[in-house]
């Protein structure tokens, strides 16, 4: 046993030596050098890097191909991309120099890398294996003289109003730079009341502004989040360069915002519906207040809107003022008691009924995906002590989403010419002799995409499905033999369809045989004809 791991040592150094002697010689000779500019280069602007490569091995290498590969932080100007760019250089004969120039762009960033490693890889012309070396170089990159100042305030009410500032100078000497922009961050449930500039790019989780043509200024957002109180949320202010297409962070500022308990606190409530709302659905808003001062708020006022055309505004019942012009419900002393002279501690709560059409108003193609709104508004102009505001205002806002509705109409002929379906046997059927119907199935779909559609039946007692099909889409009816049913896969359904345009209908032949027990009777052919998918606008 040890004279075998003697044996086996010594065979691994001589591999080992052997490997070792085999790179060396390989790279004997082959010189890489990366060339960057000697001086600062500034973000966006492009320079070359050189990749500098010398054959002094005494002789020709092929296969020659050399890689630049920068960091994150640097992009090829061609593409936009920090990838790996590699070019072929063939044969290099010995003695030989070659240089490839690379032209790139140093991107902006918090704690950018600015780095390049050029790799060479060739192949001896006297050795049947493939080489390669690298070498690196560190860029200097001129950090742009910005800056960025964010104000929020430490704490704000649920749903109370309030402005977020963002301060920036930038720096006005570099040229390349064509656009630059603020963005802010905010929670999802951030509503912007209002912004300045008024012209914005918004997203679910931002806002941009991203015409600033001064050198310095001020942007302001005013808005309100919905959020539990003691609860806390962010607000995050960027500068944001945008070089070759893509928008590049290069300086940020995070702040924390706790939610306190309101002066006046305010919610709109749905009842006990979910987030989704069904056609036909009678709905119960309430609308809580609570007065959290040690004093009195005089003459309080509470104004709730209603917004979506699914409203069925003749069916709405409240104790509030309505009026048809904006769709809006206020409460305030007159109406309500206790509003007039809201005192410490005192709450209270209003309320609003109202039903949703049993189907949605289409008129056009692109009716579709109904949401309801309610957004309400409680004002006194009364201010609690130690509050520099003029008055005491929250609002409240609830939104969904109304489901969508298909439909499907079912009916059966004996002569039906027009189906391309010749129909025989006797009509009026008898005991023991079949005869054919043809059952045509037509589709309404209403206020939203639906994908998946199915439409099922069961046929009766007596009754066989014959193969024979029609209609006016690619697909038709098949029958499923395990549940005894006749099955129409429809697909993806858009919104409106059957409405404004001709309805998807199916027709498939049947065939039936009386019983005895039928007789004087009416004879089930098919049974309740069913439909279902999944509505893509609320997901159900």
């Amino acid at each position: 046993m040890k004279k075998t791991l003697i044996i086996f040592g010594i065979t691994l150094a001589v591999v080992g030596i052997a490997t070792y002697y085999f790179t060396a010689y390989s790279n004997k000779g082959v010189k890489v050098e990366v060339s960057v500019p000697a001086d600062e280069v500034n973000v966006g602007v492009p320079f070359d890097v050189d990749v500098m490569f010398a054959n002094e091995t005494g002789n020709s290498l092929g296969e020659v191909k050399v890689a630049l590969d920068p960091s994150d932080a640097i992009v090829f100007e061609n593409s936009g991309t920090s990838n790996i760019e590699t070019r072929d250089l063939g044969e290099i004969e010995k003695g030989s120099t070659r240089k490839e120039s690379f032209k790139v762009v140093a991107l902006p960033g918090e704690s950018p890398e600015y780095k390049v490693v050029a790799t060479v890889f060739y192949s001896p012309t006297t050795l049947v294996a493939k080489f390669k070396k690298n070498a690196e170089a560190e860029v200097r990159v001129r950090k742009p003289d910005y800056e960025l100042t964010l104000e929020v305030p430490d704490q704000v009410s649920s749903n109370g109003e309030f402005d977020v500032k963002v301060k920036y100078e930038r720096d006005e000497d570099i040229p390349a730079l064509a656009e630059f922009q603020v963005h802010v961050d905010h929670p999802s449930n951030f509503e912007i009341v209002s912004s300045n500039p008024e012209e914005i790019d918004r997203a679910l989780d931002g806002v941009k502004f991203t015409k600033l043509e001064e050198d310095e200024g001020e942007v302001v957002l005013r808005g309100r989040v919905g959020a539990s109180e003691n609860s806390e949320f962010q607000i995050k202010a960027r500068l944001v360069m945008k070089i070759l297409g893509e928008e590049y962070t290069f300086l940020s500022e995070t702040k924390n915002i706790m939610v306190e308990p309101s002066s006046l606190s305010f919610q709109v409530l749905l009842g006990e519906h979910g987030d989704v709302i069904n056609p036909g659905e009678e709905l119960i808003y309430v609308l809580n207040y609570r007065n959290n001062t040690d004093a009195a708020l005089k003459d309080v006022v509470i104004r709730a809107q209603l917004l979506g055309e699914m409203f069925d505004f003749s069916t709405l019942s409240t104790s509030g003022r309505f009026s048809s012009s904006n769709n809006t419900i206020t409460w305030d002393g007159g109406n309500t008691n206790g509003l007039r002279d809201l005192v410490a501690g005192r709450d209270g709560s209003v309320s609003v009924k109202v039903k949703i059409f049993s189907k949605h108003p289409i008129q056009q193609l692109n009716d579709k995906n109904f949401n309801l709104i309610v957004d309400a508004k409680i004002e006194s102009p009364t201010a609690p002590s130690g509050v520099s505001a003029g008055k005491t205002v929250n609002s409240s806002k609830v939104e969904n989403k109304v489901t969508g509705l298909i439909e499907v109409a079912a009916s059966a002929l004996f002569r039906d010419a027009k189906s391309g379906i010749i129909n025989g046997g006797p009509f009026p059927p008898r005991v023991g002799v079949p005869t054919n119907y043809t059952v045509h199935w037509k589709i309404t779909n209403y206020g939203t995409d639906v994908d998946a559609v199915e439409v099922r039946a069961r046929l009766g007692r007596g009754v066989t499905f014959t193969g024979k099909t029609g209609g006016n889409t690619s697909s038709a009816p098949r029958f499923d033999a395990s549940t005894d049913e006749v099955v129409w896969q429809v697909g993806r359904l858009i919104a409106t369809t059957g409405i404004l345009n001709e309805k998807p209908e199916a027709i498939f032949q049947i065939e039936a045989r009386p019983a005895s027990s039928d007789a004087n009777d009416y004879m089930v052919i098919l049974e309740g004809t069913e439909i279902h998918g999944r509505d893509e606008f609320t997901d159900t």
